[in-house]
């Protein structure tokens, strides 16, 4: 009613204006843009696959996008765990999607890498998705990467009330002009579990096989200042062929877990309780070894808890010789796993 309150009275103009429709050429002889840039902070480098790519209209095109979504994830993940192995030849990786008009669309690996390192990197990257291709992804993948997008329409659903008006304004411009179904969020929420609940590896292996491919229709590498030659895309033409020409072997299974410690610490006991701030919304808890918790219950968001913390000391309690190394202690531990469990668990 509101909508109809603010828009009803507008006319169309005469004539209406014809719309533009800009397509993008989708086959062509690869387009190589390979520069550099002193104000780069670091160096990368992507392929972009261009295809046709519909607007979802029914349930088995939804279901259709949703396999492509997972086999990005899996992927993406996949790139991450092996770029935390030594031998990597790249920093960081991963597989996204791009949409330029409601009919096309393009698939992307994106690589970072060390200077000087720009062919290896692409050589250990393009492996990975050639590792796919060959041989597809393990049940495990696709459970966290279905575990993942459960968990995401999982805290929609639980904040529903809560969602910003923009967010349904938007929804309701991408349908207008790019025929984009509305069905609400909740509808759309269960169509999802839906479609989750059908998809099983089989699907994910024609996706593979077209996620990113070597014949891709864009190159761009994009290198810090440095004194190092520019690749040439005979080089990397050449690195893609010859890992096309490879056969990775597969990936075996994840191993076990094991506890994360081996004996659980028994459970701590509050000693005092703090009101001073209740007309706030704040109680303070002290607890008997000696960590006091400030806790305030809010209504802004549902189902989410936000924790912090810290400790008196820090890094100003660090000489200047050592001062890199505490700048750096967060990150290591971060990149470290915890117990028998490396970072990847």
């Amino acid at each position: 009613a509101r909508v109809q309150s603010m828009f009803a009275d507008l006319s169309d103009p005469e004539p209406p204006r014809e719309r533009q429709e800009f397509r993008l050429a989708l086959e062509h002889e690869r387009a190589y843009v390979i520069a550099t840039d002193p104000e780069a902070s670091r160096s990368s480098m992507s392929l972009l696959a261009k295809r046709e790519d519909p607007q979802d209209r029914t349930f088995g095109e939804g279901r259709d996008t949703l396999i492509r979504r997972l086999a990005r994830s899996i992927a993406t993940e996949r790139l991450g765990e092996r770029s935390l192995q030594p031998d990597a030849g790249f920093l960081r990786a991963g597989v996204g999607q791009s949409r330029w008009n409601p009919d096309q669309a393009g698939d992307s690996l994106s690589i970072g890498f060390d200077e000087g390192k720009a062919l290896d990197a692409l050589r250990g990257a393009w492996t990975e998705i050639r590792r796919l291709q060959l041989h597809g992804a393990l049940q495990d993948e696709l459970d966290r990467a279905k575990q993942g997008v459960l968990e995401q329409y999982r805290r929609l659903e639980s904040d529903l009330e809560n969602q910003p008006s923009t967010k349904l304004a938007d929804e309701l411009v991408r349908h207008a002009l790019d025929q984009e179904p509305v069905m609400g969020m909740a509808a759309e929420i269960e169509a999802t579990r839906r479609a989750l609940a059908t998809i099983e590896l089989a699907d994910l292996e024609p996706v593979f096989a077209t996620l990113v491919r070597s014949d891709a229709e864009v190159f761009s590498l994009l290198l810090s200042e440095s004194d190092q030659p520019l690749p040439t895309p005979e080089q990397v033409q050449a690195v893609l062929e010859q890992v096309d020409a490879s056969e990775p072997p597969p990936l075996t299974g994840a191993a076990t877990l094991a506890a994360l410690v081996d004996t659980v610490p028994p459970k701590g006991a509050v000693e005092s309780v703090d009101h001073r701030f209740e007309a706030l919304g704040f109680t303070g808890w002290t607890f008997g070894n000696g960590i006091r918790v400030w806790f305030k219950d809010t209504d802004f968001k549902e189902d989410e808890i936000r924790l912090s913390g810290w400790i008196e000391g820090g890094h100003g309690s660090v000489d200047d010789e050592r001062w890199n190394d505490a700048r750096s202690a967060d990150s290591i531990i971060g990149w470290s796993g915890i117990g028998e469990h490396g970072v990847e668990a």
